[in-house]
């Protein structure tokens, strides 16, 4: 596989597996694809989602031929939901999916497009919630619960709220506004961040704010892989 490509299209995998709460059953990994099988906490939905990074037509873009065996091979298997991921995909292709109800997603296509004001806010604080339960073990109840913001500024270790550490810049309050040196936790800060842009309706700002949270999400759910199945052989065809 592309090495960029597929690392793009995991990365788009595991933002939707974040978004839509899919926990991960199995993961196989052939030369030509990624096969990882999903499902919901407390649903009965079986969800499929490929990843196909390489393919023998330009431009690595996925054609209406391979949807049609992925979907002959997927007729012997019990999923309720299949979601496509590649670089691209032809018209043809595009058609056959929309025909058979297959999502999909090249590595151009934002996923954070599938989501309104809404959704979008309620995926930041459902992400927020579960990181407050991973690195304090529990979910405040309140504000003032919560230890990650003061109501003064919080003084830098590094620089003392100089800015400058033996005149360099402080890695980590040089180019802060006073707000943000009033949080200790960045998980805090794009919890309020939303709020104030879920109360305008700034959806551009919420994709941001989803964005940054998703990231402090992945990487501490990257410290709990998941173990893969890896599958010997040419990768050409589907299994």
């Amino acid at each position: 596989m592309s090495d960029i490509t597929d690392t793009v299209l995991m990365k788009k995998a595991e933002l939707l597996m974040v978004l839509r709460d899919y926990s991960v059953e199995k993961l196989r990994k052939s030369k030509a694809k990624i096969d990882i099988k999903a499902s919901k906490p407390n649903s009965d939905e079986v969800v499929l989602m490929r990843i196909i990074a390489k393919s023998n037509l330009a431009e690595n873009a996925i054609g209406v031929d391979e949807i049609r065996r992925m979907k002959t091979t997927l007729k012997e298997q019990d999923f309720d939901k299949v979601i496509l991921f590649g670089n691209r995909f032809t018209s043809a292709a595009q058609k056959e999916m929309k025909d058979d109800d297959i999502e999909f997603f090249s590595t151009t296509m934002r996923v954070f497009l599938t989501l309104d004001k809404h959704n979008l806010y309620s995926s930041v604080i459902e992400c927020v919630n579960e990181l407050c339960q991973i690195k304090c073990g529990h979910i405040p109840q309140s504000e003032a619960e919560c230890k990650g913001h003061s109501e003064t500024p919080i003084q830098c270790s590094l620089c003392g709220g100089s800015g400058r550490t033996n005149d360099f810049r402080c890695p980590m309050y040089a180019g802060t506004d006073l707000r943000a040196t009033q949080y200790s936790c960045d998980v805090r800060l794009i919890s309020d961040n939303a709020d104030f842009h879920a109360k305008h309706g700034w959806r551009t700002l919420l994709q941001k704010d989803l964005s940054s949270i998703l990231k402090i999400l992945i990487a501490e759910n990257s410290k709990h892989q998941i173990t893969e199945t890896t599958i010997e052989g040419n990768g050409g065809e589907d299994g």
